[in-house]
């Protein structure tokens, strides 16, 4: 379904226009008030292009929104640049969750793969290492290579890795005779390199919680900090522009690139029935069915909810932040709360034997570890953060 949404919008007059605009290196504004309207346009052109695309929105606010739109249409295809600037936290060990997300993102821009990168314009200041220096500092080992192991070693300890007994967390490593574990602030999961003498024997990425090897890897980079004080440094937006298509920017007005000088006007007729009394809600999906062929009205739904003639519908199992009507381009979207994590839940063990006890310190807990809070529940521990003075 989510296919002949995108067919709909590509093939209309207003995106055909934008593309020719891009195309030719003309600048245009697209005058679209609607954050996930603006969304779907910006996923379908990606999807046809099949390249780079840089968006830069006002605020962390609208980057957000945008990304998290973006996310449900097209997900593991879009990336998020929060300011890291932000994080004042000053614990020893701890490392946010926005520089994290931010390094996974750069990381995935210099490697040169298509997606759609998202930042606000207080993000495009971040400093960064120059791609250039990125690519000189990263490190290749291939398996039976020989690369010794202090060259891993000093380049952590360089690069501020934290040495601990296990690797659970990003951003830490453990060295135990000829194994080395890595567990790098870009990567998903940590990594496992083992060495006979010193050649790399094995290259394996393991379990943090289980600590146990899971899938081979002929090969593994390891690449230094995004920000590096002792490195030549250059604005986010500078690697942006260079490795992206094209950079947009979001305004209130819409969607500009370049000067803006080509407008492009689709108006859009927001849809929110959230909250009102099923009567009000059957009235308006009456009343876009009688603008609206039934082939054009779109359920973004991804729990499955009741709607009033859900049926009638082409119903998309995502989630979208609101819902919209684009009439010029004869496409309705309703959208029903709730969402559905891209990320793969952890399956839950029923039955276990595993004893637990009240911690005495922090210091007791790891990256990952379950824990219970005496106002808010359960919840799973990724590190500190300071808040307020």
């Amino acid at each position: 379904m989510l296919k002949k949404l995108f067919k709909s919008i590509s093939v209309s007059p207003s995106f055909l226009s934008v593309k020719t605009h891009l195309e030719r290196g003309e600048g245009f504004l697209l005058e679209l008030n609607n954050s996930s309207a603006r969304a779907l346009f910006l996923s379908v052109l990606f999807q046809e292009t099949s390249k780079p695309v840089a968006v830069v929105c006002q605020n962390e606010e609208s980057a957000e929104a945008l990304y998290s739109d973006c996310l449900g249409l097209l997900g593991g295809s879009v990336f998020s640049f929060p300011d890291y600037r932000k994080d004042t936290s000053s614990v020893p060990g701890f490392v946010s969750r926005n520089r994290v997300v931010f390094t996974q993102s750069f990381n995935t821009l210099l490697s040169e793969k298509s997606g759609v990168f998202i930042s606000s314009a207080g993000a495009i200041k971040c400093l960064t290492v120059s791609p250039k220096t990125h690519d000189e500092d990263s490190l290749l080992c291939v398996v039976g290579s020989e690369v010794p192991m202090d060259l891993f070693l000093d380049k952590l300890t360089l690069w501020k890795y934290e040495r601990v007994d296990h690797s659970h967390s990003p951003n830490t490593f453990a060295c135990r005779g000829g194994i080395l574990d890595v567990f790098p602030l870009y990567a998903k999961h940590p990594v496992r390199i083992e060495y006979f003498g010193n050649k790399i024997d094995s290259i394996r990425t393991y379990n943090p919680t289980t600590q146990l090897s899971s899938n081979k890897r002929s090969r593994f980079h390891l690449r230094p900090p995004v920000v590096h004080r002792n490195k030549q440094q250059s604005p986010l937006l500078d690697s942006l522009a260079l490795y992206c298509d094209c950079v947009l920017y979001i305004t209130e007005s819409g969607v500009s690139f370049l000067s803006g000088e080509n407008k492009i006007d689709v108006f859009v007729d927001p849809l929110s029935f959230q909250g009102l009394p099923s009567s009000v809600q059957e009235k308006g999906v009456d009343r876009i069915f009688s603008q609206f062929s039934a082939g054009s009205v779109f359920l973004f739904n991804p729990l499955g909810k009741p709607f009033p003639r859900k049926d009638e519908m082409l119903e998309i199992p995502t989630s979208l932040r609101e819902g919209f009507s684009l009439p010029s381009l004869g496409v309705a979207c309703f959208a029903v709360r709730g969402k559905r994590a891209w990320v793969q839940k952890a399956p839950v063990v029923v039955g276990s034997n595993k004893q637990y006890e009240r911690i005495s310190s922090l210091v007791d807990l790891t990256w990952g570890d379950f824990l219970v809070h005496i106002d808010y529940g359960v919840g799973v521990y990724r590190g500190l953060e300071t808040v307020g003075a």
